[in-house]
């Protein structure tokens, strides 16, 4: 072999050389630089698809408010929230009896037992709560006790009343006793 046929061999195996260590870096700069970032990526996914879950869920919600707003043909911020007040989002079975609590307590009247069952509304998106609840007290307890519900926040209907009064022997006190059947409204979530 000559020197020029050696030269071009020499300088052919530097030309494959380099590309074999340039195929190595890109390998390794794969394996450092973008394979983490893939993982980022699978996490950036996870994290879109659950924002646009939220996304829907307030959406329909949205769309459950302004439904409602029609329904109720509410006009200002004032009547919107009032209306959110009387009717709230979701049963809240606990709120309703605290309610209750303190309107007969504020009238003088004993709450002797308080039930509930789910009633039924007309309107869509607006579920209904049937109480059935006994009291004592006077008659006169009992229509500041009616007043209250009618001036508390959140809607109260009442649907039936029974009353029994009974003469205490000791005294000349009438007390009476009471059962109430209630309706009370709330939106469905």
């Amino acid at each position: 072999m000559n020197e020029q046929e050696i030269r071009f061999a020499d300088s052919s195996n530097k030309t494959s050389l380099i590309g074999v260590l340039m195929i190595v870096l890109a390998l390794a700069g794969y394996t450092f630089f973008a394979r983490p970032v893939s993982g980022d990526l699978d996490t950036m996914k996870a994290g879109l698809a659950t924002k646009d879950v939220t996304l829907q869920n307030l959406k329909t919600q949205l769309d459950t408010l302004n439904k409602s707003k029609e329904d109720l043909q509410l006009t200002n911020e004032v009547q919107r929230v009032k209306s959110v007040e009387a009717v709230p989002v979701g049963i809240n079975e606990d709120q309703v009896i605290k309610d209750i609590v303190k309107i007969a307590k504020d009238n003088n009247v004993t709450l002797h037992s308080i039930s509930f069952a789910k009633g039924s509304s007309s309107k869509e998106g607006i579920g209904s709560l049937r109480i059935s609840s006994t009291f004592e007290g006077n008659y006169q307890d009992l229509t500041n006790f009616l007043q209250g519900l009618e001036q508390n926040s959140r809607v109260f209907r009442v649907d039936s009343i029974s009353v029994q009064i009974n003469k205490l022997e000791i005294s000349a006190i009438e007390r009476a006793s009471f059962s109430l059947s209630i309706d009370t409204y709330f939106q469905q979530k």
